[in-house]
């Protein structure tokens, strides 16, 4: 009842399954600050059903490391407003658990119990509606189950399509920012929007220069062949942690691409390792290897894969033309 009239509802099942009436007076109280028109920053924290209990104490590394100056007497966010997106990857009225999480930090971000909620203009909390079957991330079966890292693959496209409808807000980049991201240093929120502005424009930006992502990626990487033919980037990656424009010609071919080839063995590659491969083909005439067992069908055929390189070198060479040298690589990288 009481938030019908406010846009977001229809989008996020959270707003009609809450019961928490604090967070509802918070919301409603709160309801989105549009300081100025222009545009605007995201960053969104990804969860699932597996982390969602454990997802507000995820942010008590923000209390040591604060995303902006908390000293600092002037407006907070020296470039522009940002806002934070708690991204469930299922759909919050099938599961309490994601909605008392959210309960938890909405109610402290609006009622002051983060000091760093001054560094965020809003909170909102979005969810991707991956059915519980298909919200799959198994890294130990990745040489056997072509969809073992489906779940992050398909929040991480509809995250993507999320922040570029502009639904919630204007946003032409967004960090996209899981719970193994680590703040190292406070301030970082500032040094990636500096980074960002400085960069543009890119497709993709790794934003490893402040942030380290303490995970088990690295260790199941290891042996993951699909990294072996992409070495300059393995120091520059961690995993999906990165900046994504939302409105670079690019960056919005390679992820429809990934939505087309989620059917097919490609989907067996972690999304932010194939993006990466998708820009190597289509400079390099690179093609990513796919382990072997993944390859076979259920007769035991081999999988005849599409031959994508004319049209990734193709977009490549429309949307980031090589000639120019400084923009050969659209995925920077930040430091």
């Amino acid at each position: 009842g009481m938030l019908n009239e406010f846009s977001y509802v229809e989008s996020s099942s959270y707003y009609t399954s809450t019961t928490s009436k604090d967070a509802l007076k918070l919301i409603q109280e709160n309801y989105p600050k549009f300081h100025g028109r222009g545009e605007r920053f995201a960053i969104v924290r990804p969860f699932c059903a597996f982390d969602a209990g454990s997802l507000p104490t995820t942010f008590d590394i923000w209390e040591t490391y604060p995303p902006c100056d908390l000293e600092s007497k002037e407006a907070k966010n020296t470039h522009m407003p940002v806002d934070l997106f708690l991204s469930y990857s299922q759909t919050y009225s099938e599961n309490e658990k994601p909605v008392q999480s959210v309960d938890e930090i909405i109610q402290n971000f609006y009622d002051g119990k983060y000091e760093w909620s001054v560094c965020f203009e809003n909170v909102y909390a979005i969810e991707m509606n991956i059915r519980a079957e298909f919200d799959i991330n198994i890294p130990p079966v990745q040489k056997d189950l072509s969809y073992w890292v489906n779940g992050p693959n398909r929040q991480f496209e509809r995250e993507f399509r999320t922040i570029q409808s502009k639904e919630w807000g204007s946003y032409d980049t967004f960090y996209s920012m899981e719970s193994d991201s680590i703040p190292k240093k406070k301030n970082w929120l500032n040094a990636i929007l500096e980074e960002v502005e400085r960069k543009q424009p890119f497709a993709i930006l790794g934003s490893n220069f402040q942030i380290e992502t303490e995970s088990f990626w690295n260790d199941f990487n290891k042996d993951y062949i699909g990294t072996d033919n992409i070495e300059p980037f393995k120091k520059e990656r961690t995993c999906g942690n990165q900046i994504y424009n939302v409105s670079h010609p690019l960056l919005e071919a390679f992820v429809s691409h990934l939505e087309v080839e989620a059917p097919s063995p490609y989907n067996s590659i972690p999304f932010g390792d194939r993006l990466v491969q998708l820009m190597r083909e289509g400079m390099f005439r690179e093609i990513a290897k796919i382990h072997p067992r993944i390859m076979l069908n259920d007769e035991g055929n081999k999988i005849t894969l599409a031959n994508n390189t004319d049209m990734l070198r193709r977009w490549v060479n429309l949307y980031s033309p090589l000639e120019r040298k400084e923009e050969l690589d659209p995925f920077k990288t930040t430091g």
